[in-house]
């Protein structure tokens, strides 16, 4: 199973302009998995998941100042909270089985 994002025309930023459902689904098959289910989230679901990957990776960080990692954290968190702010684009779960 993979969350991943995809362009809606009209809706959607820069940062998924060249990724469509329908290349991730082809992508997935492509990887010889079948899919079964696709769950496409909306704009709230996908506010409430980034806001909580934003503050999960703040609480990394205060538990973490010195970690050689902390510098890439600060990055992800930073692009989990541009998320929030972002003109809406999809974003689905797909899970699929060996072919």
């Amino acid at each position: 199973m993979v969350g991943e994002g995809f362009f809606v025309p009209g809706q959607s930023s820069h940062h998924f302009s060249e990724q469509t459902l329908a290349g991730n689904l082809g992508a997935f098959e492509s990887a010889g998995l079948n899919v079964v289910t696709l769950i496409r989230s909306n704009v709230d679901d996908f506010d409430t998941y980034s806001s909580i990957k934003a503050t999960s990776l703040l609480d990394w960080l205060d538990a973490n100042p010195a970690d050689p990692d902390a510098e890439d954290v600060r990055g992800w968190r930073r692009e989990a909270v541009d998320e929030i702010a972002a003109v809406h684009f999809g974003w689905a779960l797909i899970a699929g089985r060996k072919a």
